[in-house]
């Protein structure tokens, strides 16, 4: 529900093009900018106020317009906290509708939340042998927090995802709960997990799924890999050696590493060849060696997670639900 404003604001002089530069409250009171957002709501960029103001012959900096956005916004739609108190009527509607979901309050007050999106998990089963990336992103809100995102890449190499979570903070903890309401959940379970290697995580990983192969992000390894060997000939080789799929190879790619660097194969082989190796896997990776897929999906969720809270879920729910359609169309009549 849209909140009418005062025609001004007390004691702040009319909005007019013959200032030098608009404030951010008379910005926000501007019949012309009002209008704008209730045409595009929540998608109204700064850039677009300013732009418009500037067609009407009015000076508006470009913070002014962010700090005007961010007063129509808790106007007509509320503070991003307010949205916290309506999440578990949404935690219940989606259970209702065949979501697999949890909430936890602490005196009432929002702890963490976790959902299973159903269309997620039917997707995630036939390619139950593709294993499943799991990371952790920043919320974009004033109260912050963090969105845990689990996904898979199906046979067309498209990413979904399964499901995700809500925590303030990653650690030991948040991710154990995540991992241990969603892996029961999916049946069969991944052939094998991949993620960066956040302390949290690899301990949740053992405490949940100890049988469950846990591979590290090749690229995540290489970005620390190349702050201690800053060769882009040693990186290309330390790939080769990710990448080689039989033992034999892995030696002989090894040794080229070593003719070269010997240190840097010895730093690649401290963390566990078994965590990061083709060769050395127990199950087929299907060429998965980074955790890619969740860092594409975070950046298709980047405008997403700017959104209050229940808005970001609905708006994600609406991306599941839209790419299990969008598969289930191209697996039965085989179109686009």
């Amino acid at each position: 529900m849209y909140v009418k404003a005062k025609d001004h604001m007390e004691g702040e002089p009319e909005f007019t093009s013959t200032r030098r530069e608009a404030t951010g409250k008379q910005i926000a009171l501007n019949p012309m900018v009002r209008e704008m957002l209730v045409a595009t709501g929540r998608a109204l960029h700064p850039v677009a106020i300013q732009q418009k103001l500037k067609m009407a012959g009015i000076t508006a900096s470009y913070m002014n317009c962010v700090h005007a956005l961010r007063r129509l916004h808790l106007e007509f739609f509320g503070s991003d906290a307010d949205q916290y108190t309506l999440l578990p009527s949404y935690i219940d509607e989606l259970n209702r509708r065949g979501h697999k979901t949890n909430i936890e309050l602490t005196g009432g007050v929002f702890k963490r939340a976790w959902i299973a999106f159903r269309e997620g998990i039917e997707a995630y089963t036939p390619y139950h042998e593709r294993g499943m990336a799991v990371d952790g992103t920043s919320l974009k809100t004033s109260i912050g927090g963090v969105l845990q995102v689990a996904c898979f890449r199906n046979g067309n190499i498209e990413i979904q995802i399964v499901g995700v979570g809500v925590i303030a903070v990653e650690n030991e903890d948040n991710w154990t709960w995540f991992l241990a309401n969603l892996l029961p959940r999916l049946r069969p379970l991944p052939a094998f997990l991949i993620s960066d290697r956040d302390k949290g995580l690899v301990n949740a990983t053992k405490a949940t799924a100890p049988d469950i192969p846990h591979f590290y992000c090749f690229q995540h390894l290489m970005e620390n890999f190349n702050k201690k060997f800053k060769s882009k000939q040693l990186k290309a080789l330390a790939w080769a050696v990710a990448r080689a799929r039989t033992v034999l190879e892995y030696n002989g790619a090894a040794a080229d590493l070593s003719a070269m660097n010997e240190s840097a194969t010895k730093w690649l082989q401290e963390i566990g060849k078994e965590k990061w190796a083709t060769a050395y896997s127990p199950c087929t990776r299907f060429n998965t060696l980074t955790s890619n897929n969740v860092e594409s999906v975070n950046g298709a969720l980047k405008g997403i997670r700017s959104l209050p809270i229940l808005d970001c879920l609905m708006e994600i729910e609406r991306y599941v639900v839209r790419k299990w359609m969008e598969n289930t169309k191209r697996r039965i009549y085989g179109v686009s």
